[in-house]
């Protein structure tokens, strides 16, 4: 087992087929598609000295990019990703110097756009409401004060709506809202626990009396695309002693009512995410304590009701410690192929994006497209992340 190191500066918890590039970086027009010829693209955030995005088209995966390299704050606190439903819009977290950076990523090349909006808080994890409206947002392990907080900023207007702090001693490192748009989950790595919050139509936020156990220190939750069953990643047991070897299943049986209804056992260890496929049928997690990390499936056989699959991948990266609810993995819109970047920025990292085959009878890293650094990755949230 991988050593495992604890770097709160970063916020982060310890622990075949070579396809092309196209650096558009800098271009300004005649080798640029026009708006309206691309599918809609990944984006991957690049960290490392360069910093920037870049976007990955998924019919040929082929990278573009990077692009705004330098202008989107300190390259080492680029995190997290999300994008509107419409494809227009990506937000980025910088967690170094506390800003949300839009960009139209329609625009070829892509464009930021105004000025950043400035928190409070260290930005890492940042999660979309259905319609796009709201971006939700929680600090990681940032200093303490923070790490209670909850942001909710207007993607139109680019301003914040709400700063919840939760009760008590309760935290908040990652966030996912459910396609019901209001009810929001938030991950307590310190507690071990999982807390249900409430979005409301104006973007406030608002505590609920429902907190889970959860079966080891949370650091991701994902919802899964009907808005009826939830994953929350383990890292480390509840103790923080070990390294867990779970995940926690939650059904949403409606509009801020969420159960525990059971527990994966038997993963890799070290649980830094997953994501669901489209259709919700199936999800796959992400282990970092195996050489080299590792993607495993779990089936979904009905609302809140998840089972191991028994099916690993190997991955690029091999880390040595893991982001709070950055999310690396995102399946393509299709459900045919998984982009997976580094889900840390410590340890052997990969230069390039793994792109899984989750067609056949035993799911394999099919190709590879290099870039730099690529951490989270996200295609325009379809009512879900």
């Amino acid at each position: 087992m991988k050593r495992r190191a604890w770097m709160m500066s970063l916020a982060l918890i310890s622990a075949g087929l070579g396809l092309t590039t196209a650096s558009y970086g800098g271009m300004s027009g005649a080798r640029l598609a026009t708006q309206g010829e691309w599918p809609p693209m990944a984006v991957v955030v690049n960290g490392g000295s360069e910093g920037g995005i870049s976007l990955i088209d998924p019919v040929t995966d082929t990278a573009l990019g990077p692009f705004l390299g330098g202008r989107l704050g300190p390259s080492d606190g680029l995190l997290d990703v999300v994008v509107t439903p419409d494809g227009r819009t990506a937000i980025v977290s910088n967690f170094t110097n506390r800003t949300l950076v839009f960009i139209d990523v329609e625009a070829r090349p892509p464009v930021r756009l105004g000025p950043r909006v400035r928190l409070l808080i260290e930005p890492e994890d940042m999660a979309l409401s259905p319609d796009g409206q709201f971006v939700l947002v929680t600090s990681g392990l940032g200093m303490e004060e923070t790490a209670m907080d909850v942001v909710s900023v207007d993607v139109a207007g680019r301003r914040i709506v709400d700063q919840l702090k939760l009760t008590g001693d309760k935290q908040a490192q990652a966030v996912d809202v459910a396609p019901d748009g209001e009810t929001v989950l938030v991950t307590d790595f310190e507690n071990a626990q999982i807390h249900v919050l409430q979005l409301n139509p104006d973007g406030t936020l608002a505590e609920t009396d429902t907190s889970i156990a959860s079966d080891g220190q949370p650091v991701n939750v994902v919802i899964s695309p009907d808005g009826k069953t939830a994953i929350a990643a383990n890292f480390s047991t509840s103790d923080g002693s070990f390294a867990a070897s779970t995940v926690t299943i939650l059904r949403i049986n409606g509009p801020l009512d969420v159960v525990k209804t059971g527990t994966v056992n038997n993963l890799f260890g070290n649980q830094q995410g997953a994501a669901f496929t489209p259709d919700g049928v199936k999800a796959w997690v992400l282990s970092i304590a195996p050489r080299p990390d590792r993607l495993s499936l779990l089936n979904v056989d009905g609302p809140g009701m998840v089972t191991n699959g028994k099916q690993f991948v190997p991955l690029l990266s091999d880390v040595i410690s893991g982001l709070l609810g950055v999310d690396v993995i995102a399946v393509a819109p299709d459900g045919t192929k998984a982009y997976v970047g580094n889900p840390s920025v410590d340890g052997a990292l990969a230069s390039q994006v793994a792109v899984v085959d989750l067609t056949g009878r035993r799911p394999h890293v099919r190709g590879r497209i290099s870039m730099p650094m690529p951490l989270a990755i996200a295609f325009p949230r379809a009512g879900g992340r």
